[in-house]
């Protein structure tokens, strides 16, 4: 990447996310969120010892990832993506449809490979792919989205992002679905959630798809799953349980990732 600029990509993205409401906590959480998700993919990057443009890539890529969520937040004010908007779709389309990638990388020869990594980020499978270094990257940004992903849900207020209150989570019950899911190391349908317990594990299900090795090394050595779970404190002894059995078997599910 010859022409490369991350200074100068990261002075043009911070021009754009200035235009938003910066007293809006969810606009805040996503920019600390951006910046997290680059520190990721450089840790994962060096993990893995991928050359330089593969290294640039994966930051740029990081940097852009989520460029949608803040005209999602200002028009919705949640994160949900829905029929009507699509935060990945919206990224692609106020990039490469509209031109705005040049003001962070001149060169168009990576344009397909960004485009193909941002537009699958966040979907629940990636689409087929034969070319291996766009598979690469859309499977780097999506370990690295979920990790960060990870260390916000550990440190930030709970309720905003669930919107709903701590104690409604800690009411609440896991529908049987969900519980059985995750015990078979699933990754959980939006469609199938049906509780606020069943939405905050589908977060931690996140584990379940990552795909280096060097993720499941870097979430072992937050402890976040842990963490994660230690955040609740469910009323119901039932529920209670449950949460050990889960927090279990999450544990277990890493540590045989580790030793592959």
């Amino acid at each position: 990447m010859s022409s490369f600029d991350f200074a100068a990509a990261v002075a043009a993205f911070r021009r754009y996310a200035a235009v938003f409401e910066q007293n809006d906590p969810l606009i805040a959480l996503k920019y600390d969120h951006t910046f997290g998700v680059v520190q990721t993919s450089r840790e994962l990057s060096d993990a893995m010892r991928l050359n330089a443009e593969d290294t640039s890539l994966a930051a740029l890529i990081a940097l852009l990832h989520d460029i949608g969520r803040f005209w999602q937040v200002t028009q919705s004010g949640s994160f949900t993506d829905t029929q009507q908007f699509d935060h990945a779709a919206y990224a692609c389309r106020l990039l490469f449809d509209e031109g705005h990638i040049r003001e962070y990388l001149a060169e168009q020869r990576f344009d397909a490979l960004l485009r193909f990594a941002i537009a699958n980020h966040s979907a629940f499978r990636i689409a087929p792919c034969t070319n291996p270094q766009m598979l690469l990257h859309a499977r780097l940004i999506r370990d690295a989205d979920k990790l960060d992903n990870f260390r916000v849900k550990t440190v930030t207020n709970i309720e905003p992002l669930l919107q709903i209150s701590s104690q409604e989570l800690n009411r609440s019950a896991i529908s049987p679905l969900i519980y059985e899911q995750f015990l078979q190391n699933k990754q959980i349908l939006r469609k199938d959630r049906k509780t606020p317990l069943d939405v905050y594990l589908s977060y931690i299900a996140f584990l379940f798809d990552l795909n280096f090795s060097a993720s499941y090394h870097w979430l072992n050595k937050h402890d976040y799953v842990s963490r994660l779970f230690q955040r609740l404190s469910p009323e119901n002894p039932s529920t209670k349980r449950q949460l050990y059995e889960l927090n279990e078997s999450a544990q277990r599910h890493i540590k045989e990732r580790l030793a592959t």
